[in-house]
């Protein structure tokens, strides 16, 4: 399957979330940047509320792109620590990007919240939706932060996931929703014919009319 745009692959995945449309004890959290465009979509077809969660990749050294964990605002964070053995990446290093992602997700949270509150999911059905997972780091880091927030119900919902990072993550969450998962998962990017980096800007605009 291939997603004209992240709105297009949004309005698709409403369609396999239906069974949450009106229901006031839920609401939709798109992990940002990219999973916010995708979430907006989700949240007005169900008629949900819409919020956002900041997760930050934590890279390997010398290759960024390798995800070695995740962590969120909160400093919730995952690590996967067989790759962390597996290429001897030390203690030192780890806390020192850990420190600086958490730094850098309570900036860019202060900054697309505005004059929002914080996030309290007490008592809630949260649907976290991202435009794909590859490592699924980032979702399990998320997971893992809603849970301690008070989520009642943790619910994934993306339009392509990698296999084994589905299996991974279902340890942490409900209910998994997604339109897409195939062995000859190379990238998130491959099953887009536009994927654009979404800007700080965009997040802030959808932020501000939601």
């Amino acid at each position: 399957m291939i997603f004209k745009n992240r709105k297009q692959a949004g309005q698709k995945l409403a369609g396999i979330l239906e069974g949450y449309e009106q229901d006031k004890t839920a609401i939709v959290l798109g992990l940002a940047r990219g999973g916010v465009v995708t979430a907006e979509v989700v949240a007005k077809r169900l008629g949900l509320a819409l919020d956002l969660l900041v997760v930050k990749k934590i890279g390997a050294p010398g290759n960024e792109e390798f995800a070695l964990g995740a962590v969120t605002q909160t400093g919730t964070g995952f690590f996967d620590d067989r790759i962390i053995d597996y290429y001897g990446i030390d203690k030192e290093y780890i806390e020192q990007e850990q420190a600086k992602a958490i730094a850098l997700a309570q900036e860019k949270n202060s900054l697309y919240r505005g004059d929002r509150s914080e996030l309290d999911l007490t008592g809630k059905k949260t649907i976290l939706v991202d435009d794909g997972l590859a490592t699924g780091a980032s979702m399990i880091a998320a997971a893992k932060c809603v849970k301690e927030l008070g989520a009642q119900k943790i619910i994934i919902a993306t339009p392509v996931a990698a296999p084994d990072s589905l299996e991974k993550i279902r340890q942490y969450i409900d209910e998994i929703k997604v339109l897409e998962s195939t062995n000859l998962f190379l990238s998130v990017g491959q099953f887009y014919r536009k994927f654009d980096q979404v800007t700080d800007k965009q997040v802030q605009e959808i932020m501000k009319t939601n």
